[in-house]
């Protein structure tokens, strides 16, 4: 039977590995399952890709949230702090430095590391957060937190200024979820997002951000729109120093609103595009004996398509190297070990970093190097 299938406008692929941590060898949880299916919509409202979630996946990556581990770039071991976290927090204590806010909550706070920042900058800032690892976090780093997933467990606390890292595309309604944030804002309060942009992916019909616990694939032009839909205005929609993030901020006050000139992709096309990338990269697949994958995270998406469990997964990420991830049988490689096993050719899912990695492979010896725009 074929791993994925397009009908009814969704797209459907079936045993992706459901990544939510990273761990030192292939034993599987005993309760969260190492692989669901994924499949996504478009949003018409407002013109993002969602999920579209079963109540059973929702339990599961509810109960993922709950457990010791954190999958973003705010941990000390994550090897991103310098990079990805560097962008994010400069962006968060800047707009804090700007508007200068009494108080401030982060939604989904991690290891808490952002408020550890704007604390050292004279700020009041706390966090909510469901997991063990928050919660450790908090003790160790000394930050206060609200144990519990907002809004429930915050009550009616409001406050000047909310921010989330890595958290707007989790939320499984994100137009309920923003309406809960500016219910919980102060009148002229502000509201701070760094999250993934899948401008480029949803442009070409790239299903590299897929990913489970991503339920929300945004445009620039899309987030303007649910924000504004809520009743934010004064949006603004940045670009992140590092990588491929979108930096919005959104204030709740009774001035006039700006407008922002974005272009507005025609996502009608995204799918009739991304089952065309798929047939070619099926295609790519069964043209060589031996595949390897750079970034796995990535690459997952359009693996499950061909039912490909057993290739070499790569990452440039050191902190990554010879770590499993639930649903998959090889452990995350480094990039050296690509002159000893010589894949015949290797597939990039990262387009943000293509042209680095292919330089990389380059030097070891690989010059089939693609990613889906090369196919």
């Amino acid at each position: 039977m074929q791993p994925w299938n397009y009908s009814n406008e969704i797209l459907e692929i079936k045993n992706v590995p459901f990544y939510w941590r990273l761990k030192e060898n292939s034993s599987e949880h005993h309760i969260l399952p190492s692989n669901m299916d994924f499949r996504f919509a478009l949003n018409k409202e407002f013109g993002y890709f969602e999920y579209r979630l079963s109540e059973y996946e929702k339990n599961m990556i509810s109960s993922a949230y709950k457990e010791n581990e954190n999958i973003g770039f705010m941990k000390l071991d994550s090897g991103q702090i310098g990079t990805y976290g560097a962008s994010s927090n400069n962006f968060f204590v800047n707009i804090a430095k700007k508007y200068r806010p009494k108080d401030i909550l982060e939604i989904g706070c991690g290891s808490g590391l952002t408020i550890v920042e704007l604390n050292k900058n004279g700020f009041f800032a706390e966090g909510i957060d469901p997991s063990e690892y928050s919660k450790k976090c908090s003790n160790e780093f000394r930050f206060p937190l609200i144990e519990g997933f907002f809004p429930i467990a915050l009550g009616d606390k409001k406050y000047d200024m909310i921010f989330c890292n890595d958290v707007y595309e989790h939320v499984f309604n994100v137009f309920e979820f923003s309406k809960e944030v500016f219910n919980s804002l102060r009148e002229d309060g502000i509201f701070c997002i760094s999250t993934t942009n899948s401008t480029k992916s949803i442009k070409i019909g790239d299903i590299s951000m897929l990913e489970h616990q991503h339920v929300n694939m945004f445009t620039d032009y899309s987030i303007d729109k649910i924000l504004r839909a809520v009743g934010f205005n004064h949006v603004e929609i940045t670009k992140g120093t590092y990588g491929n993030t979108l930096q919005v901020s959104a204030r709740r006050s009774k001035l006039s609103n700006n407008f922002n000139e974005m272009t507005e992709i025609d996502t009608r096309l995204f799918f009739e595009k991304a089952v065309k990338n798929i047939e070619k990269f099926g295609t790519f697949y069964k043209k060589y004996e031996n595949v390897g994958f750079y970034v796995p995270l990535r690459s997952f998406g359009y693996m499950a398509t061909v039912n490909a469990h057993n290739n070499m997964i790569y990452d440039s990420n050191k902190s990554w190297h010879n770590k499993y991830i639930d649903g998959y049988s090889k452990p995350i490689s480094n990039p050296i070990e690509i002159s000893s096993n010589k894949p015949d050719a290797i597939f990039v899912g990262s387009l943000t970093f293509f042209d680095e990695i292919k330089e990389t492979c380059k030097k070891f010896g690989i010059t089939e190097v693609f990613s889906i725009e090369e196919l």
